[in-house]
């Protein structure tokens, strides 16, 4: 979902401009692009950020966290997906009969403010809050990658995958994607 760089909150679905102005974005899409004009029928999964089991960076950084801050914007949304949730969907694309190339966003069902996520992780470590400090956004390699220096903020819809094939994610969101994981109870 990297080639969408809206900054407002937005909900993208997508039919959305892929907007994001990063070296990044472009390679994703120039990918995109030849998948889609092969001579094979091709399906391309614009995936959310990825958590899991061994994958839980936000709870890790939270759990080991020194100090009272966090580099950069709390309120900007972070669009999850769980790697079971992605595999079930692969598997569902692979299974179907589909004649047509589709290009399909593949997210939880509720997106968080990135403060939404700490402030839920530091409840659940037993942690005080953490707050996000703007003037260290420097300091946030990921949202270096981009012009503004700052991250995207959208909210990732991922409709279109669940009317195709009748999918649902099982982790409708990263609280039950963690519990799901014994991260906490």
């Amino acid at each position: 979902t990297s080639v969408y760089g809206e900054a407002m909150g937005e909900w993208v679905d997508e039919d959305s401009g892929p907007w994001s102005d990063t070296e990044y974005a472009r390679v994703l899409l120039e990918a995109e692009k030849r998948v889609l004009s092969s001579a094979v029928r091709a399906t391309v999964l614009r995936l959310a950020g990825l958590y899991g089991p061994g994958r839980h960076l936000l709870w890790d950084r939270v759990a080991e966290m020194v100090g009272d801050s966090l580099p950069g914007f709390g309120d900007t949304y972070l669009n999850l997906a769980h790697r079971d949730d992605c595999v079930s969907a692969i598997l569902a694309l692979l299974d179907c009969e589909r004649e047509d190339s589709q290009v399909f966003n593949l997210a939880d069902d509720q997106p968080f403010t990135r403060q939404g996520i700490v402030d839920w992780c530091c409840e659940q470590l037993g942690k005080p809050r953490l707050t996000f400090i703007p003037e260290r956004a420097s300091e946030d390699r990921r949202a270096a990658r981009f012009a503004s220096g700052r991250r995207p903020n959208r909210r990732i819809c991922a409709d279109r995958i669940k009317q195709a094939l009748s999918w649902a994610p099982q982790y409708r969101d990263f609280r039950v994607g963690y519990r799901g994981m014994g991260l906490v109870d």
